[in-house]
């Protein structure tokens, strides 16, 4: 899976069978989130990365904790150097 600084990683399984739950096809979730449906299958097949911002927005739609649908990664960014 493609991981990125400062995003989420999602654990596949959780996302899809929470989607499918709630009776909700890929392209209406793209819908509900204000994507594509090519954009939010790459997310749920850990293609792309997911924003914060989107995964909050997935919780509340599909009525779960944001810790119900995601495995969360920390990705240090790179600090600048400072000069002495």
């Amino acid at each position: 899976a493609v991981r990125e600084q400062g995003v989420i990683t999602i654990a596949r399984e959780k996302l899809k069978q929470a989607r499918q739950a709630k009776g909700l096809t890929q392209q209406d979730m793209a819908k509900l989130l204000g994507c594509t449906k090519s954009h939010y299958c790459m997310m749920e097949n850990e293609q792309r990365g997911i924003s914060v911002e989107k995964a909050l927005q997935m919780s509340k739609i599909l009525g779960k904790s944001v810790e119900d649908l995601f495995d969360f990664e920390v990705h240090e960014l790179p600090r600048p150097a400072i000069n002495e």
